[in-house]
């Protein structure tokens, strides 16, 4: 990343028509990283990481042909993903949103539950001026993201015991996977 400071963050990050963080940029200059955290996530304990997806809406000042992606990577406490910063794309002169990631996309490593839970889950991203002679701003609206899982399947063991003057018809003992019904059992009385 480069060495400008974004200006104060204004919270919440939600995709309101305002500006959340903006920095502005000498001509070639790239931003340090702005990180948004705290996204408030809740997935189930046991549940599969299947993607991720990051939607951040931002724009540039004044020129459409100035303002790109530096660094767009993922944080927890003890990892940072690869960048999957798009380099060949200007931002927009208004607000658009940009998605990074995907329903089936890892961002290079397996997550757990409790990383995704985790208020320091957070976003990157670091921008840089193209605009060889005068200086541009960058600024985003709102950072929205969205994890796919899978939650695992739960299953319960059904026994069905007969009395001592009985027996039963069909499978006394089943496994089924939860909300779902077992297979009929008879109970046949001995005469």
């Amino acid at each position: 990343a480069g060495t400008i400071s974004w200006g104060p963050i204004t919270a919440p990050f939600i995709v309101d028509g305002t500006n959340s963080a903006s920095v502005s940029l000498d001509s070639t200059k790239t931003s340090k990283y702005v990180k948004f955290t705290s996204f408030n996530f809740s997935i189930p304990t046991g549940s599969t990481i299947d993607g991720i997806t990051v939607d951040i809406t931002r724009r540039a000042t004044t020129d459409a042909n100035a303002i790109k992606d530096s660094v767009v990577a993922l944080v927890t406490t003890n990892a940072t993903t690869t960048s999957k910063a798009d380099t060949s794309v200007f931002w927009p002169t208004t607000f658009g949103t940009k998605s990074y990631g995907g329903s089936a996309d890892m961002w290079g490593r397996t997550w757990t539950p409790a990383e995704i839970n985790s208020a320091s889950l957070g976003f990157i991203i670091s921008a840089e001026n193209f605009h060889t002679v005068s200086q541009r701003t960058a600024r985003i609206d709102g950072v929205t993201i969205t994890v796919t899982y899978t939650i695992p399947v739960v299953t319960h063991t059904l026994t069905y015991i007969a009395g001592t003057n009985g027996s039963l018809t069909g499978s006394a003992s089943q496994t089924v996977n939860d909300t779902a019904n077992g297979t009929a059992v008879t109970a046949v009385a001995h005469t």
